[in-house]
Order: C-alpha cells, then structure tokens, then sequence
C-alpha cells in the first residue's frame, strides 16, 4: 500500500503542532517572506511578480532602508513609493497580501484610505444630434 508523508514544521522538540490554529501559524512562518537584510534572492522570487531583477533591486533597497525610518510594514511601503514604486506595487499586489513581513509584521492589504480606487473621470460628451449616426426609421435588412 501507499504512504503519503506530509511536510509541516516540527517545534524544537520534533513534535508535530498541536491542533490546526497551531499549524495554520507555523504554516504561516514558513510561507511569508520577511524582508530583512538576511532575506535571499530566492526568497523574494515566491513572491507574486517579482522576479530575478526585481529581487536584486528589492535586496538592494533592503540592505539600506533596514536603517531607518520605517518601523512598519506600511512605513516600508510608503518610503519605496518615493524612489521604487514599481517595487511598492509588486508588494502591494492582492496576490503579496498575507505573504511577505516587515520587522516581523505581516503585511495584510492596504489601509481602506490607501486602497480606494481614483475617482472615475468625467463621462465622455455624448454625440451632437444630427452627426449621421442617430438611428433612422430603421427599414433594416430582410427578405421580401
């Protein structure tokens, strides 16, 4: 017969976890990526839309916001929209919400304020009356 083995992460001890809330957050500490100085190219490649360039840069970036400013996750955010934005929207993708931390924050989706969509511009002007595309009397196509 068949033996399945499924992988999931042992405590110090070698034992399994406990209950499900238990695996669902060890679960949870292997699949997000922590950005932190000692994340890898390769690391950063699981997440959504960010490839092999976009990992270098983002380790790069890295490497130098570590030293200030940003304490959260959305400061994070906030301070790569000033000089890498196309790196902010990769992170920020529905698909990245869940998977990546910062300073051991995970980063969940947008503050509703910041996820809103722009205002829809003005509907375009409707066609002035008698441009020659207004429906006639309508004698159509038809067999006699």
């Amino acid at each position: 017969h068949t033996q399945a083995k499924l992988g999931m992460c042992l405590d110090a001890k070698g034992n399994p976890p406990a209950n499900v809330a238990a695996y669902r957050d060890s679960d949870a500490q292997v699949t997000t990526v922590n950005l932190s100085a000692a994340v890898t190219s390769g690391d950063l490649c699981k997440l959504y839309n960010i490839g092999s360039k976009r990992a270098s840069r983002l380790l790069s970036v890295l490497r130098d916001e570590t030293r200030e400013d940003s304490k959260t996750a959305e400061d994070f955010l906030k301070s790569l929209d000033n000089g890498h934005k196309a790196l902010a929207t990769a992170l920020k993708h529905r698909n990245n919400q869940g998977k990546w931390a910062y300073l051991g924050q995970v980063w969940s989706g947008s503050t509703p304020a910041s996820a809103q969509a722009p205002a829809p511009a003005a509907p375009a002007p409707a066609p002035a009356p008698g441009s020659g595309s207004g429906s006639g009397s309508g004698s159509g196509s038809g067999s006699g």
